[in-house]
């Protein structure tokens, strides 16, 4: 099954089959940046967040110049990961696992127009 809907995920978390949902979100470098959840708290919760920093990051990871959105001198923020459910999947490499990429929306519901 490459492609899943939510209540597919619902059924094989329940059934433990699945126990980790990685949420990700390409960067400008096309790497696959997120959290790995759990499959229970990927269902029992409404939102999640990561560091505004991961979109600012170079190659090494380390905080880059230049950016409006975050900075050393700005400060560095959450983002809220919106998934898009139509491209969830098992992941064949890893046991029990799925994955979910995601939007990224500001605190106030507007889109991250920056996140690629």
């Amino acid at each position: 099954m490459s492609g899943m809907n939510f209540d597919d995920l619902k059924k094989m978390i329940k059934k433990k089959e699945i126990d980790t949902v990685l949420a990700v979100f390409p960067d400008y470098f096309g790497r696959l940046l997120g959290k790995r959840l759990t499959g229970r708290f990927f269902l029992d919760n409404k939102e999640f967040f990561c560091c505004d920093y991961l979109l600012t990051a170079g190659m090494e990871m380390e905080p880059q110049s230049g950016f409006k959105m975050a900075s050393w001198e700005k400060g560095y923020g959450d983002y809220t990961f919106v998934p898009d459910m139509k491209t969830l999947r098992l992941i064949p490499w890893l046991s029990k696992t799925v994955m979910v990429v995601c939007d990224l929306e500001h605190e106030s519901g507007e889109p991250v127009v920056q996140s690629p």
